[in-house]
């Protein structure tokens, strides 16, 4: 017995056909079957019926997208119910085998694989297929086959002119449908090239206020500000492969002046014990490791399930450490920058904390390319006047 790996292509198509001119007896038993697969074959199979060849073709209709009533009438067309014989499945179970066999006296070949009669299964589609040759009329393989194929011809029969019919009025209603849903598609992708398009309008804006900001005063000031606050962070929290918050200043929110914290949550991170400044140490060593990814760092100590999570330490906190102990690559979240974000344009905001922190990083960091603000503090620049931006949408302050 000889073992061949066939792909789908013009080897497959010329396989088959080459066994169906060599073979006295064929079989085939495919759950689909459409015009352009019978096509491929279409030539070969009328040979076959002149030649007076055994043929057997047995196809499966319970699908969704079923054979193609055309392909079913061509191969009706040669169907004898004598030598040439196209039957229905009509079992209880799903016919869905993809099998080829060739009897040339004594010695059979199989083709068994992932392909259909179809153009796609036999052609376009990437399918495999393995052919067996050679293999002896008494080979155990043979009569294997013969016992199960005996026992699907028990629950076949022959294709009625009504079944057709039936088969191709679901036909059409499955071409109906599929228009009314392409005419669907086209129209949603229409609603979204227009919201696209508003959403564009809003970032462009965004953009012409963020280049405006640059030239004002409190641009100005925020720039002179920021190195004081980097640097009362990095001398609250020591070095980041081995922190030692400095409990006092931690206590008096010198974290970079994090004045915007509610007191209550703040106060549930005081360091008021040994124990305590440990866990904390603990959770800003995996904060601030910047081996780890950034998304493995923040569901650690974000999420209230994280292993290193400390109660009043959420996203806003988190990010406000980040932010100024980095400042090249992470920005500040909190409630007035979502805000300022939603009033340009930002219509989701996922649920996930963390999925959010990191949308928001990618939106800063498209501000911070499109608008040029330099990248040492781009942040914490932007973040001056997104939560202005916020703070005036949210309490009217101006």
């Amino acid at each position: 017995m000889n073992v061949c790996l066939i792909s789908s292509g013009m080897d497959l198509i010329q396989s088959i056909n080459n066994e169906l001119r060599a073979a006295d007896q064929v079989f085939a038993l495919v759950a689909r079957v459409s015009a352009s697969g019978f096509g491929q074959l279409k030539k070969a199979l009328h040979e076959a019926r002149r030649q007076r060849k055994i043929v057997t073709v047995i196809l499966g209709v319970n699908m969704i997208s079923a054979s193609s009533p055309e392909a079913i009438r061509s191969l009706r067309r040669l169907h004898d119910g004598n030598l040439f014989t196209l039957l229905c499945y009509n079992g209880p179970q799903f016919f869905h085998p993809k099998l080829y066999a060739f009897r040339k006296g004594r010695r059979w070949n199989f083709l068994i694989g992932s392909s259909n009669l179809t153009e796609e299964g036999l052609a376009s589609n990437i399918e495999l297929n393995v052919l067996l040759s050679g293999i002896s009329q008494s080979d155990p393989f043979v009569r294997s086959f013969e016992d199960i194929f005996s026992s699907i011809r028990d629950y076949c029969g022959e294709f009625s002119g009504k079944q057709i019919d039936i088969l191709s009025d679901r036909a059409r209603k499955l071409e109906s449908k599929f228009a009314q849903w392409e005419k669907s598609a086209h129209k949603t992708s229409e609603m979204l090239k227009r919201r696209q398009s508003i959403e564009v309008a809003h970032w462009n804006r965004l953009i012409e206020e963020v280049h405006a900001f640059k030239g004002s005063a409190a641009y100005k000031k925020r720039h002179q500000s920021i190195p004081t606050f980097i640097l009362a962070c990095k001398k609250t929290i020591g070095k980041a492969v081995n922190p030692r918050v400095d409990a006092k200043r931690w206590n008096e929110k010198k974290v970079g002046y994090v004045g915007s914290l509610d007191d209550r949550n703040y106060k549930k991170t005081h360091v008021t014990s040994k124990k305590k400044a440990e866990r904390l140490n603990t959770t800003l060593k995996v904060l601030l490791d910047s081996r780890m990814p950034i998304e493995e760092r923040l569901r650690d100590t974000v999420l209230l399930n994280g292993r290193h999570h400390i109660p009043g330490m959420g996203i806003s906190h988190i990010s406000d450490i980040l932010a100024k102990y980095y400042p090249r690559d992470f920005p500040i979240l909190n409630n007035p920058i979502i805000e300022a974000l939603r009033h340009y344009g930002m219509r989701h905001v996922p649920s996930d904390p963390v999925e959010r922190y990191l949308m928001v990083c990618d939106i800063y960091k498209r501000m911070r390319e499109q608008s040029k603000y330099p990248r040492t503090f781009a942040y914490l620049l932007l973040d001056q006047f997104m939560w202005k931006k916020g703070h005036k949408i949210l309490y009217g302050w101006s």
